[in-house]
Order: C-alpha cells, then structure tokens, then sequence
C-alpha cells in the first residue's frame, strides 16, 4: 500500500510540475506578444480565456511529451491573439482536436496547408511513393476529424511504377486525392499562427 501511495504522489507531483511549466510557458509567450495582448484586452472576454485554460491545463497535466505541453502554452496565447477571428466553440474544438491528433497527423496536416495556394489546392497520394502504406491511417484519422476530404479524381488513372511489389493499398490509394476542408483550414490557422 505505501508503494501505491509514492507512486500516485509522484504522478501528482508530476502533474503539478506540468501545470507550473504550462504557466511559465504561457508567460512566455505572452511576453512576446505583449503589445497585441494590450490592443486585445478590452475586446476578449476573460471568462472565455478562462476556461480555455483550465482546458489547455487539463490537458497539460497527463501529457508526457514537454514539446506537446509547451505546444499547448501556445495554443492557448493564439486563442486569445485571434480575437474574434474564431469564436470560442471553434477555440475550445481546436484545443480538443490538437490533444486527439498525433504528431504525425500534425505533420501531415502541415503537407496540406503547404500546399494550400498550389494550383489543385490537394495532393494526389501518389507523391507518396513506397511511404504510402504508413501514410494512410493519418489520412483516415484527418478525414474522420472532417480536417481533409477526398476530392474525387475524374483524371485517367496514371500508372506509376514504384520500385518492389505493390500492395493492395497502394493500388487502392495512390490515385486518389484529398484536400482541406474549410474546417482544416481553420485549424490549420489556429494552430500555425505566427503573430
């Protein structure tokens, strides 16, 4: 029992160290934007700002990755140097959907946004190449969250020759085209915002 006891202490020290870093972070960032915070003030509602940071601090607590928790100091200081631009429903979503995507997900994402003010706005999966098979549980994680969509490809199927034997999924999925969805976009905004 006081084995169990030290161990659940320590998880609870732990928990608190996160929670203080998550502070420190958010400073931080708030140095940097001191004078947009300042312009900001009188238009922000506190108890929205708040509550987005018992959220972000809620998820803090048990994340084991300190760039992820730092990640979450920054999320928070962008909900309240957007403004109005979201209202706090989308704020409150998007740190939700930050916690539930992994880092390849992000990574991802960040593919498509790139490629955001390309001609096609999407990216044929073909670019892909071998890597493909790892890449496709991210995409179906992104489409289920509604980030990308699946454009349908009315274009003959090219038949690109990869080195080795093909797969199934490569046959099913290399064709195929997906793009961001306008609540990608906005995530993708919220997340990637440099003030």
């Amino acid at each position: 029992m006081a084995m169990a006891n030290a161990y659940l202490q320590l998880m609870d020290d732990k928990r608190w160290r996160h929670v203080e870093e998550f502070f420190q972070n958010v400073a931080k960032e708030m140095e940097d934007h001191e004078a947009r915070l300042r312009e900001l003030y009188d238009r922000t509602d506190p108890d929205e700002n708040l509550h987005l940071m018992f959220i972000a601090i809620e998820k803090v607590q048990f994340e084991y990755k300190e760039i992820r928790r730092k990640e979450y100091a920054r999320l928070f200081v962008n909900s309240i140097l957007l403004g109005s631009k979201f209202d706090f429903d989308k704020k409150r979503m998007f740190i939700q959907l930050y916690d539930e995507l992994s880092d390849g997900d992000i990574n991802l994402l960040g593919k498509f946004y790139t490629n955001l003010n390309s001609v096609q706005n999407v990216i044929q999966l073909e670019i892909f190449g071998r890597e493909l098979v790892n890449v496709v549980p991210f995409l179906m994680r992104l489409e289920s969250r509604g980030l990308i969509y699946q454009r349908l490809n009315d274009a003959p199927i090219k038949t690109t020759v990869y080195e080795g034997h093909k797969t199934n999924l490569e046959n099913t999925w290399r064709n195929k085209m997906y793009g961001l969805t306008p609540m990608g976009i906005n995530f993708c905004e919220f997340i990637c915002s440099d003030f």
